[in-house]
């Protein structure tokens, strides 16, 4: 598992999550549904192996 930088964004009175893990190319996945960038952990670890992955929260999931 890649421990992520984690932080968040104020953006038009919201304020939005992110986590950044990896090195190389940047890859940004869209959470689903109610899916949170929590919900990508998995993925994004195996990702970050080669690429630089960015999940976000999607408003009204921060």
């Amino acid at each position: 598992m890649t421990k992520p930088a984690i932080g968040s964004v104020r953006l038009d009175g919201a304020t939005l999550h992110h986590e950044v893990r990896g090195q190389g190319p940047l890859l940004l996945p869209i959470p689903g549904g109610t899916g949170a960038a929590a919900s990508l952990t998995p993925v994004a670890d195996h990702l970050a192996t080669e690429s630089t992955v960015a999940a976000h929260d999607p408003r009204g999931m921060s």
